[in-house]
């Protein structure tokens, strides 16, 4: 094993324990920042023991070194224009709020004054009025998503507060720059590894998603980390690489459902595949019974305290493929929908790369160079969002289905099929054509997206708001409150300020709660909705107490605009009222 590969495999293994102690003190309830705090000291500690004790043998290429100086900077350039997704009623949002409740009550379920009151009204199941978190049978709300990426987030903001979620991302983010680089290096030459790094930065969808806590930037990461120790291991069985295979492909497997798919295909070709079969035969406890124990153990921890996750992914399959009028209608229309899906890839710079990597893919496939398919075997499973992403189809949102494992899988076998073109003197001006073509597709939705950011300074302005409420106060928030459904202040309102704010969409229920445990009630509710509101509450007395106005950049997409135009960049205005109610 080359020095470069057991110092970065060391390296990413020092991150990606810190990720299971997360997960493993959310499952316990016990999620408390002395612990992190310790594994990195101790953790730091023995990198630098280690380091300094075998510096005489250690010898970085300088490559790597300049690759991972390289991806840094760029990383802190993206981070310069990013702002933490903390407003709820989408998942990056619920994402969020799910990591910064963790490090605030030190456990996953939590619950507030005004959260127990709309439970007395809805009981256990998803809490409508909290988006993103189930009501359990106590009361108390939980998320529904995957508890890894959450203690990820809640580890740094434990550290760093709101800066700690940008900086959990970039810590995934030049991990993954890393792997994806180390991988093609088992393949090709420098060159062509520097080229995929390049192609990399410069796709829109890695710098974009990385201003989003969704659960991809991890999965994206663990994933081709997954990769590359995969292939080392079946180039040179060790136990290092295989250590650093299973760790991660068993995390990723708690990350996002497509890693339980990764983890069958994975261990399957392990156990089937000659080479590798002779290192199981000795210690099979150690390298096979144990590590299966240990995974099934947490799985069924997990199952118990994420149920809700589970839950939300089976009835989502079961609406997919049971028949149905909107499934009919789905494959009905789907040449249509696949379609628009193409022009998609071609405005984002990607569909030059989904082609070339399938010309690429069936070269290797043709050539029975079957070492090369490795990465392609790994990835299989998640082909199924070529056919299906099962996600809303605007965009750039629909991206973050092909983000983490496809749109790599394809620039990595594209430029692996280049390589092979600029080997051919008689191919080397075509490859060199094709490379320019493929970069300059990627230019205009980089340039256009890199300096954006969505609600910038938005979050000031909620606390200047927040200021207008006491915490004996119950808040009300009207859906459009801040300009759209996606940017809920419910939560920042509540989490972040203190408030009993709550996202409130069904007016019966105001005769529902408690309402002598708040001193007043507030809605805040945009003009445009207050004609709604006044009906809806026609036997209430609703006072304006203060007019409030929000401004925050945001993207557009207007129905009659062409599928072949980006998001337009608009500063949106919001302009509302504070409402009092009382009664008549």
């Amino acid at each position: 094993m080359r020095e470069n590969h057991f110092l970065f495999i060391l390296f990413s293994l020092f991150w990606i324990f810190l990720g299971w102690l997360g997960f493993l003190s959310a499952l316990a309830g016990f999620f408390y920042p002395f612990l992190f705090f310790t594994y990195l000291i101790v953790g730091i500690s023995i990198i630098f023991y280690f380091l300094l004790r075998h510096r005489k043998k250690l010898n970085l290429s300088s490559d790597f070194l300049a690759v991972a100086l390289f991806s840094l900077v760029i990383i802190i350039i993206f981070s310069f224009f990013t702002t933490p997704t903390i407003f709820t009623g989408r998942d990056q949002g619920s994402f969020s709020e799910a990591a910064i409740r963790l490090a605030q009550n030190h456990q996953l379920e939590f619950s507030s004054p005004v959260s127990k009151e709309f439970f007395q009204i809805y009981g256990p199941g998803k809490a409508l009025n909290f988006p993103g978190f189930h009501y359990q049978k106590n009361g108390e709300l939980i998320s529904q998503f995957p508890l890894v990426y959450i203690a990820w987030l809640g580890i740094f903001y434990s550290f760093f507060g709101l800066s700690g979620l940008i900086i959990a991302n970039a810590i995934l983010l030049f991990l993954f720059l890393l792997s994806f680089y180390s991988l093609l290096r088992l393949y090709g030459k420098k060159s062509t590894a520097f080229l995929l790094l390049f192609f990399t930065i410069f796709s829109f969808s890695f710098s974009w998603f990385f201003k989003l806590t969704l659960s991809e930037n991890m999965a994206l990461t663990l994933f081709w980390f997954c990769v590359f120790s995969f292939v080392l291991f079946l180039k040179q069985p060790r136990a290092l690489s295989y250590t650093a295979y299973l760790t991660t492909a068993f995390l990723l497997s708690f990350t996002r459902i497509e890693g339980l798919a990764f983890l069958l295909v994975g261990v399957t070709i392990l156990f089937f595949y000659p080479q590798t079969r002779k290192f199981f035969q000795d210690k099979k406890f150690l390298k096979i019974f144990f590590p299966f124990l240990f995974w099934i153990t947490i799985f069924s921890i997990n199952i118990a305290k994420n149920i809700y996750f589970y839950k939300e992914i089976i009835k989502g399959f079961l609406s997919s493929y049971s028949p149905s009028l909107n499934t009919f209608s789905f494959w009905k229309n789907y040449p249509i929908y696949f379609g628009n899906e193409l022009v998609i890839f071609f405005l984002y710079g990607l569909l030059g790369f989904f082609i070339l990597g399938t010309i690429g893919i069936f070269f290797f496939a043709k050539q029975k160079k079957y070492s090369y398919l490795w990465p392609f075997f790994l990835a299989f499973p998640s082909l199924i969002y070529l056919i299906n992403p099962h996600i809303s189809s605007d965009h750039p949102w629909m991206l973050r289905r092909f983000v983490f494992s496809l749109l790599p899988l394809f620039i990595f076998y594209s430029v692996l099929f280049l390589d092979k073109l600029f080997r051919d003197q008689t191919r080397k001006i075509f490859a060199k054509l094709i490379t320019l073509l493929l970069f300059f597709s990627l230019l205009p939705s980089f340039f256009y997206f890199i300096f954006f950011t969505e609600n910038k300074n938005l979050l000031r302005q909620i606390e200047n708001l927040s200021l207008s409420f006491s915490e004996k106060d119950l808040v009300l928030i009207d859906r459009l409150s801040a300009g759209d459904g996606w940017t809920l202040i419910s939560g920042p309102l509540n989490f972040l300020y203190g408030k009993n704010a709550v996202y409130f969409f069904n007016p019966k229920d105001l005769d529902k709660l408690n309402r002598a445990r708040f001193e007043k009630i507030y809605l805040i509710a945009p003009k445009k909705n207050s004609s709604f509101w006044k009906k809806e509450l026609a036997e209430k007395n609703l006072i304006a107490r203060e007019k409030y106005s929000l401004r925050a950049p945001r993207l557009e997409i207007k129905k009659e605009t062409s599928i072949l135009t980006f998001p337009a960049k608009k500063e949106e205005e919001i302009n509302g009222i504070i409402w009092e109610i009382t009664d008549k």
